[in-house]
């Protein structure tokens, strides 16, 4: 049996693990193919996550940009 949470798993997946953690995480991988399908499941996660984009709306960046000028030039 093995003591890895989630939250291992995550901090696996994204590097924060000191080596004996790591280690730990590998091992319990190795030996729990159920640990390692939840571990497919949150890289997989992380890869659609780090592919998403985000932008605001044109007006949004307009409506932005017209109150900064409105603050700048003293009318609000």
């Amino acid at each position: 049996m093995h003591n890895v949470r989630l939250d291992d798993l995550v901090r696996y997946l994204y590097g924060e693990l000191n080596a004996e953690q790591k280690k730990a995480v590998e091992s319990a991988l190795e030996a729990d193919p159920e640990l390692r399908d939840k571990m497919k499941t949150l890289s997989a996660s992380k890869k659609r996550l780090e592919a998403l984009s985000f932008s605001p709306e044109e007006s949004t960046i307009d409506n932005i940009l017209a109150y900064s000028k409105k603050l700048k030039s003293g009318k609000s």
